[in-house]
């Protein structure tokens, strides 16, 4: 029997993180750069769809939600039989509770 085939779905939230990690990206270090970290993190949702455990859980997350890094930033998700679903993409510098809202 075969693995389920997950998706990757993308809250509102992790869309405005790629754009915003684009949006400060592109005048630093171009268009090539920027494509290439976003191939990195698409490779990673890539591994986590096959591999969802893959993340790590720790105390301070609600309950559910596994954190993964990928370069200089964190992705926060959820999973189910049939899909990732990425709550944020936040860079390692920023506060995660607050961008997860678990304050």
């Amino acid at each position: 029997m075969s693995a389920p085939k997950r998706r990757v779905v993308l809250t509102d939230d992790a869309r405005d993180d790629l754009a915003s990690i684009a949006l400060f990206g592109l005048p630093v270090w171009g268009e090539a750069a920027v494509d290439a970290y976003h191939s990195e993190i698409s490779e990673v949702l890539s591994s986590l769809v096959r591999f969802p455990r893959m993340g790590h859980r720790t105390d301070e997350l609600p309950a559910g939600v596994f954190a993964f890094s990928v370069a200089q930033h964190v992705i926060y998700y959820r999973f189910d039989n049939d899909a990732i679903y990425v709550l944020r993409i936040v860079h390692n510098r920023m506060d995660s509770a607050g961008h997860l809202g678990i304050r």
